[in-house]
């Protein structure tokens, strides 16, 4: 055993998650064993002693088959909120599982809150004040795919807020630590089977309740995670040990090359970029430079290429170039450039979008041109631009420098020349030429012959 980590206590159980309450004590919810054999368990909350390391009180939900409390939080004063699921009848396939909210007094374990009403086959997710909960049911026929919610829950009455439809068969969701955002994730319908759909992840805005983006990650997709300064999310694969990282910040804008618009009228070499997409750059260490007006695409194929990237098990991370720099000269404060710089040159694609739109101070082009040397020929960036690469030059404070920096891109990149008129202008409101957004393609139906 590691020096200084040692048991306090023990269960037969499996354990869902673990808070801390005011004093410090421990609060642990899962599920226990009740004896009735393989997979029978029941809902289970404790909270242990941090001195003493002995139970203060624990708390059941008996179950028939599989129960568990897969969260817990504290609510406000002396409140303890854990939710999960339970059986409510054994089936072919185990058991049907209800969501189980309770609500306990953080003393003494005292249950003073009801359970609040069944959804099928739910996880969960707590915090100070809110439960966030997924869940799916089967449709009647057995043919139709699943549907998915996301339920906002009250953390303080247990009184259901509001719920949304979300995916097929979500299965976890995150709330980002910063901003009032949730992350859902869904493995797909019928995630296991030969052709199934692929997994995506959804960003919720909390306060209108709706979902603002989303994202393939592959079928199979089944737990999320994020990090405490909500830069990255870790996607895991319930059917393989593959971890997907998505930046948090491009979700938004982030594309496919299936979404991209090929009869849109603009200029670029299209077997050029169809070729990218087969990632051979990446494998070569090499750059990729997308170039035109705005409105044109750039930053829209940049990021489809990253999903590529990031789908085919590389490490991606995408950020504004202004957002870049902001993020080196604010290191400095903290002394924590170095390790600002390791997160830069770590990422086997970085893409650096709107480059090139101001002029670039002494510590700037310095930073850049750091960037620039670290990764070149070690790992792939690609970078889009409104200007040509000879207006680039001047933008460095240091025109040695400047030569160097774009001599490195320049002859190590592909480049991208777009031409055309803006995206955006036949997508404003009252155009008559404005571009729908594409259908959503028919199903297929799982088994079916051609």
């Amino acid at each position: 055993m590691f020096p200084g980590v040692f048991v306090w206590v023990s269960y037969q159980s499996w354990g869902g998650d673990i808070a801390i309450d005011a004093n410090g004590d421990i609060m642990v919810a899962g599920s226990l064993d009740n004896g009735l054999g393989n997979y029978h368990s029941d809902f289970f909350v404790t909270k242990i002693d941090h001195e003493l390391g002995e139970p203060l009180w624990e708390h059941t939900v008996p179950s028939i088959a599989g129960g568990r409390a897969e969260q817990i939080a504290t609510v406000g004063g002396d409140a303890i909120v854990a939710a999960g699921t339970i059986a409510n009848r054994t089936t072919d396939c185990g058991a049907d599982t209800d969501l189980v909210a309770v609500k306990l007094r953080g003393e003494t374990g005292e249950l003073f809150s009801p359970t609040i009403s069944p959804t099928p086959r739910p996880s969960g997710r707590c915090t100070d004040h809110m439960l966030y909960v997924t869940s799916w049911s089967e449709p009647p026929d057995g043919e139709s795919p699943a549907r998915g919610r996301l339920a906002f829950i009250d953390g303080l009455t247990l009184n259901p807020l509001a719920s949304i439809e979300v995916g097929e068969r979500p299965t976890q969701v995150v709330i980002d630590p910063k901003r009032p955002i949730a992350y859902v994730v869904d493995p797909g319908d019928r995630w296991w089977a030969e052709g199934a759909d692929a997994g995506r992840v959804f960003e919720i805005d909390i306060p209108r309740r709706e979902i603002i983006a989303q994202v393939e990650v592959g079928s199979g997709a089944g737990s999320i995670a994020i990090t405490d300064d909500a830069e990255k999310l870790y996607v895991s694969n319930l059917g393989s040990a593959s971890v997907t990282v998505l930046a948090t910040r491009p979700l938004r804008v982030v594309g496919t090359i299936a979404g991209f618009d090929w009869d849109a009228p603009v200029t670029f070499d299209r077997d050029r970029v169809r070729d990218l997409f087969s990632l051979g750059f990446v494998e070569r260490h090499q750059d990729v430079i997308f170039l035109g007006p705005v409105g044109v695409g750039k930053t829209f194929l940049a990021c489809a290429l990253g999903h590529a990237a990031c789908r085919a098990g590389n490490d991606v991370c995408f950020l504004r170039a202004d957002h870049l720099l902001q993020r080196l000269h604010q290191s400095r404060a903290d002394h924590s450039t170095e390790k600002v710089l390791r997160s830069l040159l770590a990422p086997d694609v970085l893409i650096i979008d709107d480059f090139g739109l101001r002029r670039l101070d002494p510590q700037q082009s310095s930073d850049l041109y750091e960037v620039i040397l670290e990764r070149h020929r070690r790992a792939s960036t690609i970078l889009t631009s409104n200007r040509t690469i000879d207006e680039w030059i001047p933008l460095f404070d240091d025109p040695i420098l400047a030569q160097s920096a774009v001599d490195r891109l320049a002859h190590n990149a592909y480049q991208v020349v777009i031409e055309g008129d803006s995206y955006r202008k036949r997508q404003r409101p009252g155009m008559s030429d404005s571009v729908p957004a594409p259908p959503r393609q028919p199903r297929r139906r799982r088994g079916a012959i051609n």
